[in-house]
């Protein structure tokens, strides 16, 4: 097999090397940005709009479910560490208050990252 017959099976670039880490901060921000919205949410894998105007309601309607799944990631890693902390711990400090129990799909989404 070669990376001309199939380029997304089979890499140029080793994931985890010091070369892909280089080529990953030469994407922009808008790039990965467009690429968690077309692969994880598929909003703009084959957009149905026509205008301008629901094209840019489409871009930011991407932008919000973007930036929710990244909050929703955000404060669910913190939850976890602080209860793996206080897990750790005999006696937890007065001000934790212990948070619902995460749902077991919710800890998959957390752990693919």
């Amino acid at each position: 097999m070669s990376v001309h017959k199939f380029p997304r099976l089979i890499s140029e670039v080793i994931r985890g090397t010091d070369r892909h880490q280089k080529l990953k901060t030469l994407r922009s921000a808008a790039e990965r940005t467009n690429a968690t919205a077309k692969e994880d949410f598929c909003i703009l894998s084959k957009p149905k709009v026509r205008g301008l105007g629901y094209a840019g309601i489409l871009s930011q309607m991407a932008v919000i479910v973007v930036l929710l799944k990244r909050i929703a990631c955000f404060i669910i890693k913190v939850t976890l560490a602080l209860r793996k902390r206080n897990q750790n711990n005999k006696s937890p400090p007065i001000f934790f208050v212990p948070g619902p129990s995460v749902p077991k799909f919710i800890l998959n989404l957390v752990m693919r990252e």
